[in-house]
């Protein structure tokens, strides 16, 4: 399990002509498997390990864990049952996605939104129990395009404990690309950035509400940095993803 290695974000396909399907079948046990009321999926001709698949009525919906690290332009991605298959090309999200959280129900990608954030004691950031300026909290996602990771477990299987699963820079070329958060536009206090313990294919950051932020919805930004040094000059060019809100609150104003 130990040393580097690329670990799979999360995908949600939807399609029609699945069948005996009952309700939503969810893998019920680690690492989750590469097959599920019949259904299989192969990314680029590897398969998928298989979270649940669902039967919504017009339309049925397969949640995988992307098998691998996406680089290429386009990827081939291939739906099979009882012997029937699709396939179709499909170009791979350049951002990162926040889970986002509505007080209905569960978390989903969308935006724009509230991003799922928990308080150090993992009760969850909302507007009725906002975070607090100063606070370290913790922020979970999926899909950086830099999976590179200390630890990283085996596709399908939840990520550790102990020792954690931290994301590492990339250096090549003379070039350093990683990962970073923006709240409100500035680079937080981070304290963790990798792989969700317990979880598969779910990465977070842990990071401290900077203490000048204002009562409101702060804006949280993941960040793809790619900094290139000459001496005696630096650049960086940063790539945000699309944004989402934290609510933020001081004692003092309560």
């Amino acid at each position: 399990m130990s040393g580097l290695g690329d670990y799979g974000s999360l995908a949600t396909i939807f399609c029609t002509g699945l069948t005996g399907i009952n309700g939503i079948v969810q893998a019920a046990e680690y690492p989750l498997p590469n097959s599920l009321a019949g259904v299989s999926v192969l990314v680029d001709g590897i398969v998928a390990p298989l979270l649940a698949v669902a039967d919504l009525g017009p339309y049925q919906q397969i949640n995988i864990q992307v098998p691998v690290d996406r680089t290429s332009l386009t990827a081939s991605v291939t739906v099979s049952q009882f012997g029937q298959s699709a396939q179709i090309t499909v170009e791979p999200s350049l951002y990162w996605s926040f889970f986002f959280t509505l007080p209905y129900g569960p978390p989903f990608f969308a935006s724009p939104g509230t991003a799922a954030v928990q308080h150090s004691d993992y009760s969850i950031v909302t507007s009725e129990h906002p975070a607090r300026p100063g606070e370290i909290v913790i922020a979970y996602g999926t899909n950086p395009s830099i999976r590179i990771a200390v630890d990283a477990p085996p596709l399908g299987s939840p990520s550790p404990a102990f020792p954690l699963a931290f994301v590492l820079p990339i250096v090549a070329g003379g070039n350093e690309d990683y990962w970073g958060i923006w709240v409100n536009g500035k680079f937080p206090e981070t304290a963790f950035f990798g792989l969700a313990p317990g979880l598969v294919g779910v990465f977070q950051v842990n990071f401290r509400i900077p203490a000048d932020t204002p009562d409101g919805d702060a804006i949280l930004v993941a960040v793809q940095a790619r900094c290139s040094s000459q001496p005696p000059l630096t650049a960086c060019v940063y790539y945000p993803s699309i944004s989402a809100r934290v609510p933020v609150q001081a004692a003092s104003s309560q």
